[in-house]
């Protein structure tokens, strides 16, 4: 009796100081989320007032990608931008899940740096484009992504 007793102290005390799997999942899931909306919203705001200091910050970008903020910032005037999910994938990275206009799906990859206020800038994004009768092609931008956010405005223009 005692054993039993014993060994079950041991099982829920192991399981305590480990943590609870989907708990730690879900608090992580959370603090993805919590981070991607709040970067989102600063992004969205600067957008707004067109801070094209705060945008080049917010953006893992180039040299290049400065030049094309202003048209930037004019192309996403009035456009609502929301995460819907977020989770860290394994490199320590925030993967967010985006819904445009409450309709295009996309996606954006955070990545840690000490240059942002929310510690994190955008250095990927990827959104779904109509591809003829075919369905949806999903693309992904890593370099040049104010351009790339253009070219994908446009085409949200067109086909949408």
């Amino acid at each position: 009796m005692k054993s039993a007793i014993l060994f079950i102290f041991f099982f829920i005390f192991g399981c305590f100081s480990q943590g609870i799997p989907h708990l730690k999942f879900g608090n992580q899931e959370s603090k993805a989320l919590e981070i991607g909306k709040r970067h989102v919203k600063l992004f969205l705001d600067s957008i707004e007032s067109k801070n094209e200091k705060m945008i080049g910050i917010l953006f893992k970008s180039t040299e290049t990608d400065q030049m094309h903020i202003p048209t930037l910032i004019d192309m996403l005037q009035g456009f609502d931008i929301s995460v819907e999910s977020a989770y860290f994938n394994n490199k320590g990275e925030i993967n967010a899940n985006l819904r445009v206009d409450g309709i295009v799906p996309g996606v954006i990859i955070l990545t840690k740096t000490p240059n942002s206020p929310t510690g994190y800038q955008i250095s990927a994004l990827g959104f779904q484009k109509p591809e003829g009768k075919s369905g949806l092609l999903f693309s992904m931008c890593y370099i040049g992504l104010f351009w790339c956010a253009i070219e994908i405005v446009a085409t949200w223009a067109i086909g949408y």
